[in-house]
């Protein structure tokens, strides 16, 4: 046997990838993780409708502040164009959203650090408050969803262990 075909015999082939989350020789059922992931949409959205009842946002100004504060967390500064874009408003719109918010307190226009001709959004310790440390408030439903979804199927991933 050659040493070309005595490494490619040592080597796991494509079908014996390692597992994910659940072990090998398991397969997800389609369905179960469609349900899973409908029900973490439904987490999702129940977190960000109680961080827009805490801070009193309709439903596109909470949108905007899921975006701003996601950017945040990313370390992506975020423009007001890129924000009308990101939401599919108009320039406009997303002026007039951008005023309502900045005047409660919400966010705030500064400088952009690489382009002084404009500004960048960022949201206040008010929201990342509301929100909690790491977006607590879409991470408890992220961990109700968890703990659902576990016993049902007993699958898990280092984000639900972590939260």
């Amino acid at each position: 046997m050659s040493r070309t075909s005595s490494e490619a015999a040592r080597r796991p082939s494509a079908t014996a990838a390692a597992p994910y989350w659940y072990g090998r020789g398991e397969r997800p059922d389609a369905v179960a993780v469609l349900t899973l992931l409908r029900r973490y949409r439904e987490a999702e959205t129940a977190a960000l409708a109680r961080l827009g009842d805490v801070l009193g946002l309709s439903d596109g100004d909470t949108a905007a502040v899921r975006h701003l504060l996601l950017a945040a967390r990313d370390g992506h500064d975020v423009r007001q164009r890129e924000l009308a874009l990101a939401l599919g408003m108009t320039d406009a719109s997303v002026s007039g959203l951008v005023d309502r918010l900045e005047r409660r307190g919400y966010v705030r226009r500064e400088p952009h650090p690489e382009d002084r001709r404009s500004l960048r959004l960022v949201v206040t310790d008010v929201v990342v408050r509301a929100a909690g440390p790491g977006g607590d408030a879409v991470m408890r439903g992220s961990t109700a969803w968890c703990a659902r979804c576990r016993p049902t199927t007993g699958w898990s991933s280092p984000r639900c262990s972590s939260g």
